[in-house]
């Protein structure tokens, strides 16, 4: 079942933002680029992030900072 979350507008446009830039990014090739993981992994050591998946930590921020709503 799908869930819904109440979400800021700053907060949507950003992720919009930041999907499209990733998207063009990648479409660009730079997901080919030999350091592509290891540039994910510093950036999640880096800022003391949990030593998780990107999307362990993406549901971890659901939980924490979005309410969900029906």
């Amino acid at each position: 079942m799908e869930k819904y979350y109440k979400i800021s507008e700053s907060d949507l446009r950003e992720l919009l933002h930041d999907s499209l830039k990733l998207s063009a990014l990648e479409s660009g090739g730079v997901d080919n680029w030999e350091w592509y993981g290891d540039s994910i992994f510093d950036f999640i050591q880096g800022n003391g992030l949990p030593q998780d998946t990107l999307y362990d930590i993406v549901d971890r921020d659901i939980i924490n900072d979005y309410s969900e709503i029906n």
